[in-house]
C-alpha cells in the first residue's frame, strides 16, 4: 500500500507538475518520468483522447439553441 501512496504524495507534489492532464500508473519509475519530464510535457505522450471527423455541437441555452463547433463549445 505504500507504493501507491508514495506516489500519489509526489505526483501531487510541484515537481511532478509536467504530468498535469496525463495519464500515469503508480507502479511507474519516478526517476525515469522526472527524466523525461520535458518530453512528456510539449508531447501527447499519456495523454487519452478522442479524434475522429468534426462535428457540430448544439448547446441549449436560455434564449434558445447556439451552435457551436468542436467539444471546446467554441
Amino acid at each position: 500500500m505504500s507504493l501507491p501512496a508514495d506516489f500519489l504524495v509526489w505526483a501531487a507534489s510541484p515537481v511532478a507538475e509536467f504530468l498535469k492532464g496525463k495519464l500515469v500508473w503508480s507502479n511507474w519509475d519516478v526517476e525515469e518520468l522526472t527524466a523525461r519530464a520535458k518530453e512528456l510535457e510539449e508531447g501527447s505522450a499519456l495523454t487519452l483522447g478522442l479524434n475522429g471527423w468534426p462535428y457540430l455541437n448544439y448547446t441549449s441555452m436560455s434564449n434558445g439553441a447556439v451552435k457551436t463547433n468542436g467539444a471546446n463549445g467554441h
